[in-house]
C-alpha cells in the first residue's frame, strides 16, 4: 500500500502577469483589479526619455519587484492557484 497523496491545492486567486522582454513577473496582489489598472496607467505614461523605477508588492513567492516602466510591454490578469509558501 502506498501512502495517500495530499489533495491538490484549490485556493484560487487572481494573479497579475507583467510582460517584458524577459519572462513575465507573476504577482499575487491583494487587489488584482487595482494593480491591473495601475499597470495600464504605467504603460500609458511611460516615456522613453524619462524612465522611472516602479516597485510593487505582492503576497506570493515574489514579495517585491522593481522594474523600469519603459521595459513593461503588457499586463494581464487571470485566475490561478496560490503556490504553497514555505513555513506556512
Amino acid at each position: 500500500m502506498s501512502a495517500p497523496k495530499p489533495p491538490p491545492p484549490n485556493l484560487q486567486t487572481a494573479i497579475i502577469l507583467l510582460f517584458r522582454s524577459a519572462p513575465p513577473f507573476v504577482l499575487y496582489p491583494e487587489d488584482a483589479e487595482a494593480m491591473y489598472t495601475d499597470m495600464q496607467n504605467v504603460i500609458r505614461s511611460a516615456k522613453p526619455t524619462a524612465p522611472k523605477l516602479i516597485e510593487k508588492q505582492a503576497h506570493g513567492p515574489i514579495k517585491k519587484v522593481c522594474f523600469i516602466d519603459t521595459e513593461l510591454v503588457g499586463v494581464s490578469t487571470q485566475l490561478g492557484v496560490m503556490p504553497p509558501m514555505p513555513g506556512k
